[in-house]
């Protein structure tokens, strides 16, 4: 009887982890899996789906996020383990690729290898309370998009592009006022105002749609 999790092709698999000894272990455990092709570290962008391990989701988490998206050019599937993550970074995470979260803590790699076929087979391992928010934000997907792409970079001063990059790679509003030298009310005013000029619900809308115009 045929495994139905394991699809017709082997999926390339990159891992990545800031512990080096948590990262080759999963990458030689994986290799030993005759289901999957384990890449070389510079072979990244070839990945069909990447692992990426984090005892806790930082701002240079989400850049690794934005990162892997962008070597693959937005086709890589994401499997996040970790312990630590907010509900606003993983609704961002989910527009870089995420399809399945596990906590770090309890899973085994066997339960990692088993994600790794799942999600290349394209089935997802969410949170059920996330699935419907990501449900209600993209209800009307392409509502505001069209408003993003008329704005393009010369509509939202620089300011704003810079406040949303950083709220895409997962920084809160005090950590976004030391990095540009700005009060946390005038982050917050700008957030307010670029969502509200915009029709959109909040900063993770914001971010969201300024993603699929392109300008992030």
């Amino acid at each position: 009887m045929p495994d139905h999790d394991v699809p017709s092709q082997r999926p390339s698999v990159a891992v990545l982890a800031c512990d080096p000894l948590v990262r080759d272990g999963a990458a030689a455990y994986l290799e030993a899996d005759e289901r999957v092709e384990v890449l070389a570290p510079g072979d990244l962008g070839h990945a069909d789906v990447v692992v990426l391990v984090a005892e806790a989701v930082t701002g240079e988490t989400m850049s690794c996020l934005n990162h892997i998206s962008r070597r693959t050019e937005g086709t890589a599937r994401v499997v996040l383990v970790t312990d630590e993550i907010s509900e606003e970074q993983l609704t961002l995470g989910v527009a870089y690729g995420v399809v399945s979260l596990l906590p770090r803590s309890g899973t085994g790699l066997t339960r990692v290898a088993t994600a790794v076929l799942k999600s290349h087979s394209g089935r997802a391992e969410l949170p059920s309370a996330l699935v419907a928010r990501l449900a209600a934000l993209t209800r009307h997907p392409y509502r505001h998009d069209a408003a993003l792409r008329d704005l393009d970079t010369a509509g939202l001063v620089p300011r704003e592009l810079d406040v949303l990059r950083l709220l895409a790679e997962g920084l809160d509003t005090a950590e976004i006022a030391a990095k540009l030298s700005y009060s946390e009310r005038s982050i917050k005013t700008i957030v307010h105002d670029l969502t509200k000029r915009l029709g959109l619900r909040n900063r993770t809308h914001a971010v969201a749609h300024a993603m699929r115009a392109g300008l992030l």
